[in-house]
Formats: structure tokens, C-alpha cells, sequence
């Protein structure tokens, strides 16, 4: 946690700590007195920003806007959903959140640039209406244009990695392995969310099905949740999971028991990725790293998004349909 500053008698830069500068005489590059002209400076800025942080110094004409503003921006920044990584196949992080459409700011600072903030993007341009006429008045509220939501505007995934570790049963030999004991079920019944919602399902195998009995993919061996687990006990990827289904099994060596994972919450994932951790050697696998993605789209009622309502660019009279976000204040 250090910052350059460059020294007033010899001119070189000079790395400081957080503790050190509470206890320095260090002046603005303007070459002002800084309000008093008895104290005696030692060492000087580089540049008027270097007081800003990096996320204070990505906010676009902040001296136009009121302070507290400033410092919320800066809290919002640190927590948008961004673009924070590149090689998110080759990381195991615990929770992770990526927008699927960023885009570079129309309006930056210098700072941005120099930065390389575009390297990690953490947004998205938003043509805003804001009404602000008689009649408008639904305060701290968005309408969402739906026809944006369909192409795409603010879609977002969640990546969920759960490290499943059979040595953690203590007293229980167990390995990774199908439920043999209980045989297949192929029926019609399709799963439902918790507000009644039925998709995604597994991709069909074919487009043109004669009756929703042949729906689905085509599976592999007789062993119960055939669709979603292999036969290896680990879950297929890219296959939904719904709230209560299972997403591995495993089997105990001596009495031969299973015990399923099931999936927690009420909201579907889709394996993304499972990693196998150890098992060398032809011995058994005994610990796998699952990654789930979970779809972050706005929805109406959201605590964090406040959308309180899609409507069809042709009925919002008197908009552009190019308007993403209607503000009413």
C-alpha cells in the first residue's frame, strides 16, 4: 500500500505508506500554500488526482455532482456487475459475477485510459428518458424497456464453484458413483420453480418431436437420474438443475448406501464445469470442484435493481424506442 510523491529538495519520487503520510507536509502540484503560509513543505503531488483513489478517479465530471454522490458512485463502482476476469474456466472462485454485454464508457476520465480499464469493463450504456412532468411523480423507480431486455441489455451470470470432499465423512469410505440400486424414470413430469416457471429444460435431441413423451435428450445407462448424473456420479455439463434435483452421487464401499447432493435455493443452475481434484493412480475420486451458472437477467421486484416494471417500446407513447431505462423522478 504505497504511493509515489516526489520529494521538493532533491526532485526525485519517493514510495510513502498510508501510516507515513498522516505525519508529512506534502502539497498540491498547483505550488499554493494549502491554506497556510508559515507550514513548510517537503514533498509534492504529481498530479491534482493522485489524492483521488482509482474508483474516485473513474467518475466523469465529479466536481459537478455532490460529494456524498461521489462517495456512493464509489461504493457502487466496487460492486457493479463488471467483467473482473478473463480465464474463468481456469479459476475455481467461490461466487463470481460476469455481465455477458460490457461496453467502454462514452464519457471517461483521463485516468480510465491509463488504467487500462476496458481491460475489465464493468458496465453497460443505457440511453435514460427521465420524465419529470405532472403525473410522473413514482419517485425512486425504473421502467424497463422489454424489447432491450430480449437482446440482451443488463444479462448477467453467477458462477457458483461447491468443493464436494468425500474424505469429510468421517466414518464413511465413500466414491463417486451412480445410483445403481434405483432404475431409470423416464416420465412426462416437468419441474417447476418456485413462481411456476418451466425452463430451461435439457436441450431435445431433435426439433420435431410427436408427443412431449420423446422430449429430452437421448441417455446413457439404466441408473436413476441418468439425465442429470453420469454414470461416474458426477453431473453432465451444460444439464440443468432445478431446486431439489440432484447434481452428484455417491456410494459407500462397504454397505453399499448412496448419498445425493442436491441442489439448494430456488434458483435453476446449469453445470458449467466439474473439475476432478486427486484420484491418481487408479484410485477412486474423492474430491471434484462443480461449477454452476446461475443467470443474473433484471426482473421485476428486485431488491438491488428496483425495476418496477417491462414495457413494449410501442407502448410507451412518446419515447424513443432506442430508450432502454425510463427514470420516473
Amino acid at each position: 500500500m504505497v504511493r509515489p510523491v516526489r520529494q521538493i529538495l532533491s526532485g526525485a519520487a519517493e514510495l510513502i505508506g498510508s501510516l507515513e503520510q498522516c505525519h508529512m507536509s506534502i502539497r498540491c502540484p498547483d505550488g499554493g500554500p494549502g491554506g497556510s503560509k508559515r507550514l513548510k513543505f517537503t514533498h509534492t503531488e504529481f498530479s491534482p488526482y493522485a489524492m483521488l483513489s482509482v474508483v474516485a478517479s473513474l467518475t466523469p465530471y465529479s466536481d459537478f455532482n455532490q460529494s456524498p454522490r461521489n462517495m456512493y458512485q464509489c461504493q457502487m463502482a466496487k460492486q457493479t456487475m463488471g467483467f473482473p476476469i478473463h480465464a474463468t474456466e481456469h479459476r475455481a472462485d467461490n461466487k463470481t459475477y460476469r455481465l455477458h454485454t460490457p461496453q467502454t464508457p462514452l464519457a471517461r476520465t483521463r485516468r480510465y485510459s491509463k488504467y487500462h480499464m476496458d481491460e475489465y469493463p464493468n458496465g453497460t450504456n443505457a440511453v435514460v428518458a427521465v420524465l419529470a412532468y405532472t403525473g410522473y411523480d413514482m419517485e425512486d423507480a425504473m421502467i424497463l424497456n422489454k424489447s432491450s431486455i430480449e437482446r440482451g441489455f443488463a444479462h448477467a451470470s453467477i458462477y457458483k464453484s461447491i468443493n464436494v470432499n468425500l474424505r469429510d465423512e468421517r466414518g464413511r469410505d465413500l466414491k463417486f458413483e451412480a445410483n445403481t440400486s434405483a432404475k431409470r424414470r423416464d416420465g412426462t413430469v416437468r419441474p417447476k420453480g418456485a413462481f411456476g416457471e418451466e425452463y430451461p429444460q435439457a436441450i431435445p435431441s431433435h426439433a420435431t418431436f410427436a408427443s412431449t413423451k420423446d422430449q429430452g435428450v437421448s441417455v446413457v445407462g439404466t441408473h436413476a437420474d441418468a439425465l442429470l448424473i453420469d454414470s461416474d456420479g458426477l453431473p453432465h455439463v451444460g444439464c440443468p438443475i432445478w431446486p431439489g434435483q440432484p447434481y452428484y452421487n455417491a456410494k459407500e464401499t462397504l454397505t453399499g448406501s448412496n448419498k445425493a447432493g442436491k441442489l439448494k435455493g430456488e434458483e435453476t443452475a446449469i453445470i458449467e464445469q466439474v473439475t476432478v481434484i486427486g484420484g491418481g493412480k487408479g484410485a477412486d475420486i474423492k474430491q471434484a470442484s462443480i461449477k454452476m451458472r446461475f443467470n443474473r437477467n433484471p426482473v421485476i421486484g428486485a431488491p438491488s435493481g428496483a425495476m418496477s416494471m417491462k414495457y413494449p417500446g410501442m407502448e410507451v407513447k412518446g419515447v424513443p424506442k432506442e430508450c432502454s431505462v425510463l427514470c420516473r423522478r
